[in-house]
């Protein structure tokens, strides 16, 4: 009895699907066609519309994909650099150790007039300092202060008192010299400069 219902059933959707068809080919063939066209062009615009959607997502990922890509380049190369920078700066410390030992501190500087005064008396020359502006040492500059120096004397002493200053702890650094005659081996200098500490 199953068997015959089942049957019973499959003549039934046959004969709607059979229906169906004939009703279809009732429709002229230029109906048909067209139907298949629109069917067809629905597909195609329905298609064209999600690549383009998928076109705009994939894009938008791929450029996050190349900024992400910059960043990480640019912090590399930031990495090279720190690492580049602690070897150079371990190669340094020698060389900026020795320039500390070479350059006086800022407190030595107060034993600039003492010290000076005293290699003036030892080349029996007459002295007057005058400290300027103080610009303070950076992480790559050392310290300076500006000094002018008056002094008076005979030209040989004056070269000696030179001499002293130049070979004495304190590294100076001379942009002006103004040596002017006073009378029979009477000169004055006039010195204008900077003296370097750390």
């Amino acid at each position: 009895m199953s068997k015959r219902l089942e049957y019973n059933a499959n003549q039934r959707i046959y004969a709607e699907l059979c229906e169906k068809l004939q009703c279809c080919g009732n429709m002229s063939l230029k109906k048909k066609l067209l139907f298949n066209i629109s069917v067809i062009l629905g597909i195609v615009i329905l298609l064209g519309t999600a690549l383009l959607f998928l076109s705009s997502k994939i894009q938008d990922k791929a450029e996050q994909i190349s900024d992400a890509k910059k960043e990480l380049n640019i912090r590399s190369k930031t990495v090279e650099s720190i690492a580049l920078f602690r070897r150079k700066s371990e190669q340094v410390q020698p060389y900026l150790r020795e320039l500390q030992n070479m350059l006086i501190t800022k407190d030595d500087l107060i034993n600039i007039p003492k010290d000076l005064k005293s290699i003036a008396q030892q080349n029996q020359v007459n002295l007057q300092i005058t400290f300027g502006v103080d610009t303070p040492r950076t992480e790559t500059e050392p310290g300076e202060i500006n000094i002018a120096i008056t002094t008076e004397g005979s030209f040989d002493n004056l070269i000696k008192f030179l001499k002293d200053l130049e070979n004495s702890r304190y590294f100076v650094k001379l942009n002006k010299v103004d040596l002017t005659a006073r009378g029979d081996d009477n000169f004055r200098a006039v010195l204008s400069g900077a003296v370097f500490y750390f």
